[in-house]
């Protein structure tokens, strides 16, 4: 009984390994009993789940209710690559983040809202400005158009709680006269 359920768990850990690569890869030198590294950017209740080999029905997730803190920094990258003219302008007077967005949320928005609206637009936040407070959350690239990220823009700024979203520039050109 003991051999079976062994395997069994070894084959679902191989099946939930291929189903979401990145968060437990397979370390097996030739000759030996395969072991499994988890990898430490995972959530720590999965973490734990992973390591026992078997979801357990007493572990359940917490969420998080506080509000996230504002980062020190901004962090914006410093490369072109998700880069996007803004409209009427050419590349080289205006460019924008096409995978970045800065909000800004009403004071009165809990931690639970704000983490949730970040997993709907599968958000992460990657720099702010404390005073304000801002956060600069990078999403998935939704297209090399201008108009993309704009639209994405507008349905974060229409959610309940947001005070001001925009698309933050890369770089723009300052003229001196």
């Amino acid at each position: 009984m003991f051999r079976r359920s062994r395997t069994l768990c070894a084959t679902l850990a191989l099946i939930a390994a291929s189903a979401a690569p990145g968060i437990a890869a397979p370390q097996t030198p030739p000759g030996q009993t395969p072991r499994w590294r988890i990898h430490t950017d995972t959530p720590p209740h999965l973490d734990a789940v992973l390591a026992r080999g078997y979801a357990s029905p007493s572990v359940v997730p917490q969420q998080d209710t506080t509000r996230p803190p504002v980062p020190a920094l901004p962090n914006l990258p410093t490369d072109s690559t998700f880069t996007v003219e803004a409209p009427g302008q050419s590349r080289a007077e205006l460019l924008c983040f096409r995978n970045i967005v800065g909000i800004i949320f009403d004071d009165t928005t809990s931690g639970a809202s704000i983490h949730q609206l970040l997993a709907r637009y599968r958000g992460r936040i990657i720099g702010g400005v404390p005073g304000v407070p801002e956060y600069f959350v990078q999403i998935p690239d939704p297209g090399t158009a201008f108009a993309a990220i704009d639209s994405v823009a507008s349905r974060i700024d229409a959610e309940p709680g947001v005070r001001l979203v925009y698309v933050p520039t890369w770089r723009g050109l300052i003229r001196i006269r």
